[in-house]
């Protein structure tokens, strides 16, 4: 006689009948129960945290995440929703043998409108493949967490996922117009965002980012972006960190908003000169910034002259606060020519 924990959905010599339930409403292939199975559901991008699961369900649809919310509101067993499980705040761990509701076989593009800019998707969808999707009209999804190319819409949503670009751009709370909720009760509803400065409650913001706590979203309707007319990026590496964080701060006071502005510790640009993806910075560098200074194409005055304006306030804003560094600078004309690595204690100006 095989006997499993009731953690792993059976109990001694008997099916669950939570279990039997499930498979009822989604199928039998859609229902994970054993053991093994369940490992991998544990913990989500953050393995220091282990909780296993009482089950994972596969929906397919808004219909079959309702009942499955049903029935387990009528067993009082916890649920935890999730998508590719690349998180790493624990969001999509299954606390107290809960019962995990993964979204992944949700995937569909469910329509472009280019006319309006905006996207409606099943959560499951991908992130990297919005702008994939997009890309034939000149637009794109500007949420870019770092695992864009796996994490999909309904978790960027679950955990308001931001990226390098939120500098700029915002986070997922401000790329999203509306979502289809299914609440902890099964009552599914439509949340909108409200119209600027208009009256009520922006229940849509309030449930971007609260982790599956509210309610599980099965669609969503998503705000797209023009492709950039232009790109410039500035690279520039410093012995201190206290040069670099004042560089971080006299951009930012200048008035200029980059898409994207990260500072790179020591520790990171020795790990990436020893990898393939080498880019020539000094190993001795306490720090580096990156600055991409990106041009919107949505707006009309904003055209590849103007980044190439606001490149040259930021140069000297740079070269004030890294004496250690020459005072000659590759220009965009330039920087195909030089060949790898090309900015050894430089600033790299490069245009794509």
């Amino acid at each position: 006689m095989r006997w499993t924990s009731r953690a792993f959905g059976l109990t001694l010599g008997r099916v669950d009948p939570l279990i039997k339930e499930l498979i009822g409403i989604v199928g039998k292939g859609a229902v994970l129960s054993e053991r093994d199975e369940l490992l991998v559901y544990e913990c989500d991008g953050l393995p220091q945290h282990k909780y296993a699961p009482r089950a994972v369900v596969f929906p397919k649809s808004t219909e079959e995440v309702a009942l499955v919310i049903r029935a387990l509101a009528r067993s009082k067993v916890p649920v935890a929703p999730r998508g590719a499980g690349t998180g790493l705040s624990g969001g999509a761990v299954a606390l107290n043998s809960g019962v995990v509701i993964e979204l992944a076989r949700m995937r569909k593009l469910l329509m472009i409108d280019p006319e309006h800019r905006i996207a409606r998707v099943e959560t499951g969808f991908i992130n990297a493949h919005v702008s994939r999707a997009a890309a034939g009209y000149g637009l794109y999804y500007a949420p870019d967490p770092s695992s864009q190319a796996a994490c999909t819409i309904g978790g960027n949503i679950a955990e308001n996922a931001g990226g390098i670009h939120c500098l700029k751009y915002g986070t997922t709370v401000d790329h999203i117009l509306s979502a289809r909720v299914v609440l902890q009760g099964g009552e599914v509803v439509e949340l909108q965002s409200p119209e600027e400065g208009g009256p009520g409650y922006d229940l849509l913001g309030l449930f971007v980012g609260s982790e599956g706590t509210f309610g599980i979203c099965t669609e969503a309707t998503l705000r797209l972006s023009p492709n950039p007319q232009s790109v410039r990026t500035l690279l520039a590496d410093f012995l201190e960190s206290d040069n670099a964080s004042r560089a971080v701060s006299a951009i930012i006071a200048a008035g200029l908003v980059p898409a994207a502005l990260e500072m790179i510790d020591g520790a990171i640009i020795r790990a990436v000169e020893a990898s393939a993806f080498a880019a020539g910075l000094r190993r001795n560098a306490g720090f580096a910034i990156e600055a991409f200074r990106q041009n919107a194409g949505e707006s009309r005055l904003a055209d590849p002259p103007r980044t190439g304006e606001q490149v040259r306030v930021v140069q000297p804003l740079l070269l004030e606060r890294v004496p250690q560094c020459p005072d000659d600078m590759l220009l965009p004309h330039q920087a195909a020519e030089v060949p790898r690595p090309p900015f050894a204690g430089k600033y790299l100006i490069a245009h794509r």
